[in-house]
This record gives structure tokens, sequence and C-alpha cells, in this order.
């Protein structure tokens, strides 16, 4: 049985892919103000920068995507004004049943089982910056019904407000929590027989 990731190991694997993307962003805006500081010398120049630039923002973001592909955890990077999936992982794609290249473009709406519960979890970032621990109903892309637990951090993703999320499937543990409420259900029933019967023998 997989195991259930703690509520601090949560937040700790989305703050630091925050963190890692926030220093993608100051990196980028460092090596554009360096290309701005350098108009006055020759083309020459200023194209060896840029491609300078262009080659260290790839490697920052193939060392982002590493990072989150290397996670255990599903991650996703969703545009806060309309959910469209900007990043996510191959464990996502896994737990959505829906491949990788598909998924990129999909809007997390799609997977909410109750539309409804967007709002409440977009209200609650807005309030704190970030959401733990919080139980999600969601579907995976067949129309499956899954219960998942989600901390979410908000930040800037390519120049776009965003919120990143990492997930952990509740399925097993809420099937657990269902076999020992009707298992709980049973004995009462059973002791509440028995304590008839007893009942009806003694009045004999």
């Amino acid at each position: 049985m997989q195991e259930e990731p703690s509520t601090e190991q949560l937040l700790f694997d989305v703050q630091r892919l925050s963190a890692e993307l926030e220093n993608l962003k100051r990196e980028k805006v460092d090596l554009e103000l360096l290309l701005e500081t350098t108009t006055e010398h020759s083309d020459t120049m200023e194209a060896h920068l840029l491609s300078k630039a262009q080659l260290a923002l790839r490697s920052s973001e193939e060392q982002f995507r590493a990072i989150a592909s290397a996670t255990p955890v599903p991650v996703l990077v969703s545009r806060l004004a309309d959910g469209l999936i900007m990043y996510a992982n191959a464990q996502l794609a896994s737990l959505l049943n829906i491949p990788l290249e598909k998924l990129i473009g999909c809007s997390t709406p799609d997977f909410y089982f109750n539309p409804a519960d967007r709002p409440k979890v977009l209200e609650a970032l807005a309030k704190n910056g970030y959401l733990q621990n919080y139980e999600l109903h969601c579907k995976k892309s067949d129309g499956t019904a899954f219960w998942a637990m989600i901390s979410v951090q908000s930040l800037v993703f390519n120049g776009q407000q965003t919120a990143l999320c990492a997930l952990y499937d509740l399925t097993q543990r809420k099937e657990a929590e269902q076999t020992l409420q009707e298992s709980e259900k049973r004995l009462r029933r059973q002791s509440l027989a028995l304590l008839q019967l007893g009942s009806a023998e003694d009045s004999q």
C-alpha cells in the first residue's frame, strides 16, 4: 500500500517547487536586464548575450522540470484566471489516466467532480496565498471519481498568476474508512440483535 505523505511533506514539496520557480523568474529578469544594458554594444555582442540568456533560461527550466518530474507527488501548475494547466508531471498524468501531452492545455475544472468546489479553493488561496491539507473530490479523464488531498501555493509562472498544486490520492484511505464504517454498522446491528434476543428470553 502506498504510504500517505504527511501534510508537512506535501507543503514542503509545494514550497520547494515554488521557490525554484521564483528563482527561475528572478534569473530571467536579471538576464533580460543584462541584455537591456548592452544596447549600446554591437549587434554581435547583443546576439551573443541573447543566445547566452536563452541557454541559461532553458537550463533553469530544465532544472525545474527535473525536480518536478523526480518528485513522487503528482504536481501541476495552472493559470488562476481559467484553470489552464501550464505544467504537469507524469505522476499527475498517471493519476488522472490521461497522456501527459494531452493533459497540458486542459483545464483544471474538467477534473473537479463538483465544479462548485473550485471557487472555494480559489477563495482560500486568495486569502492566505496557500492551501494546505484540503480534501477535494476529483474525477479522472474517464469520469471515475476519487478523493485527493491537495496543497496549493500561489506563484507567478511565465509571467502569469498561477497556482502550484501537489496532490495525493486518498482513494485507498477512503475505501478503508468506508470498509471500517460498514464493519462498525454490522457490529452495532449484531450487538442490538443480541440484546433484543436476550431481552426476549428474559421476558419468557
